[in-house]
């Protein structure tokens, strides 16, 4: 198969990762078609990271000028912040912001009066 000078392809994936300190994981791939007339591209990540908490995921998908994906990551109180979005250029970028679980705020201990 011939492959025009305008049209690029990329693929990768990143294997979990292992240290002494903390176990990681993180999953990235892509799939890249770039085009002067047509731009067309899919990537997706996740991160987690049980020790420092950081846990999110990420995809986007461009098919020309719409470009639609997610977001998402667990916030410092426990639940987990969801972002779809849309963006074309005709009527400009649009999200949906949705909150999943429970909020879990710790109590604080009350330091005692000095007397």
């Amino acid at each position: 198969m011939d492959n025009p000078s305008n049209i690029k392809y990329a693929n990768f994936i990143v294997r979990p990762r292992k240290s002494a300190k903390a176990t990681e994981s993180l999953i990235a791939g892509c799939l890249c078609v770039l085009q002067k007339d047509h731009p067309l591209y899919a990537y997706e990540y996740g991160v987690n990271d049980p020790n420092t908490g950081d846990i999110k995921r990420a995809w986007e998908k461009r098919d020309g000028d719409v470009v639609k994906g997610q977001y998402s990551l667990v916030e410092p109180d426990g639940s987990v912040r969801i972002v779809d979005y849309v963006a074309d250029w005709e009527t400009g970028f649009h999200a949906t912001v949705t909150k999943q679980g429970p909020s879990i705020h710790k109590k604080r201990e009350t330091p005692a009066k000095a007397q």
